[in-house]
């Protein structure tokens, strides 16, 4: 399937973003929201090896900052991932610094719901041609694009990244929230000892009964 995603999937898959900050990237905005301060406001692509999320999208293509200042973050990229955006910026014609990185036809806003009967859905009739022929016992599976940012997050996690590095990187409001909803993925030492100890029980042979003492005892009845 990796041969078949797009650049925003790409950028979805291993940066965990939002569809809706993924809508609003610009390359270098120059103009400011002004809910958070100026200092925090800055361009995406901050550093050669990484995204700024700072703006969103809404339902109705109203431009906003995120819910939370937890939302307003920077994530790394990997050389692939900068090397994709490199190429995808080359051939659209909307290139300005002030531009968005993945527009519509008219430069605008990319509706999230085209997105997906245009890009997104046809990924999986694309894939499942390939599927018959190489699982033919295994039926596919379709998934929306919010398990995207679920599967990057699963990555960082088995990737061994702190708990808190891997808030900051979701842009969850709190450590809480990244622990309620993913902290059954966290590896744990002492859940391993747990359950050695568990296992070492149930598997510890039954203790033989204490043989009772023949002193005294009758022999048997003539």
């Amino acid at each position: 399937m990796l041969a078949l995603i797009t650049v925003p999937n790409t950028l979805e898959i291993l940066t965990g973003i939002e569809y809706r900050n993924v809508d609003a990237l610009i390359a270098r905005p120059s103009k400011p929201l002004d809910r958070f301060p100026p200092e925090e406001i800055e361009g995406p692509f901050v550093a050669r090896r990484s995204v700024r999320i700072q703006t969103r999208v809404d339902p109705y293509g109203n431009e906003d900052v995120p819910k939370t200042r937890a939302g307003i973050r920077t994530i790394p990229l990997g050389e692939g991932v900068l090397a994709a955006l490199k190429a995808w910026r080359s051939r659209t014609p909307f290139a300005e610094d002030n531009d968005l990185v993945f527009p519509n036809y008219c430069g605008r806003y990319t509706d999230h719901r085209n997105m997906m009967l245009r890009s997104f859905e046809p990924l999986f009739h694309r894939l499942a041609a390939q599927w018959e022929t190489k699982r033919r016992n295994e039926p596919l599976e379709w998934f929306s694009w919010h398990a995207l940012r679920h599967f990057a997050i699963s990555c960082w996690i088995e990737a061994g990244l702190p708990p808190k590095t891997i808030q900051t990187f979701a842009g969850h409001s709190s450590l809480q929230v990244t622990m309620d909803r993913y902290g059954h993925l966290f590896p744990s030492d002492d859940h391993g000892r747990a359950m050695d100890a568990i296992a070492g029980e149930i598997g510890a042979p039954a203790r033989p009964p204490k043989a009772r003492s023949r002193k005294g005892a009758r022999g048997p009845a003539v």
